[in-house]
């Protein structure tokens, strides 16, 4: 298992709800953890790894401790507004500026099928919608990132602000249509 890199199609497919939680995905879910690990990472959704299914892994504080396993996960509420810089692990070395919920309240299921209720705040709440974008098949909201170096200065009015996630698809629209 490696981590797949932009521009695989897989980090655009809308993945599918994980039904049977068996052998093989605990033995996907710890070849999961050891990459984002190895590579540094608080955070790793399966089609980074080309499983469309609908679950990520998060481990901000580098800890091991608590539910790193989230399966099914949805966002239900969010509050605040942050712009930070945020990278992704498969598109290494990029970073962009997004605009993400400072605050989030979630629901999921664990590697047991027991439903989760969360709540997260500053990044471990930035680490779940950044997760979330990937299993909705944006390849993380960093793919505006990366067109955005890739396209003229002249073109780059629109990324002058922090980039908000109900724009992303236009955006990435608008930028393929100048190159």
């Amino acid at each position: 298992m490696n981590i797949v890199l932009y521009p695989d199609p897989v980090l655009r497919q809308k993945t599918k709800p994980l039904k049977e939680i068996n052998k093989e995905v605990y033995k996907k879910v710890e070849e999961m953890m050891e990459l984002m690990y190895h590579a540094q990472g608080v955070g790793l959704a399966a089609p980074q790894v080309g499983w469309a299914v609908r679950l990520f892994i998060i481990d901000v504080d580098g800890t091991n401790r608590g539910e790193k396993v989230f399966i099914n996960p949805i966002i239900v509420e969010e509050f605040g507004e942050l712009h930070k810089e945020e990278g992704c692990l498969s598109f290494p070395g990029i970073t962009s500026k997004i605009i993400r919920a400072q605050r989030i309240k979630g629901q999921a299921y664990n590697l047991k099928g027991q439903k989760l209720e969360i709540e997260a705040e500053g990044l471990a709440a930035r680490a779940w919608q950044h997760e979330l974008d990937h299993l909705n098949g944006w390849g993380s909201l960093v793919t505006a990132g990366l067109e955005t170096v890739l396209i003229p200065r002249d073109h780059l009015g629109v990324f002058e602000e922090p980039i908000h996630p109900m724009v992303i698809d236009r955006t990435v629209e608008l930028l393929r249509s100048v190159q």
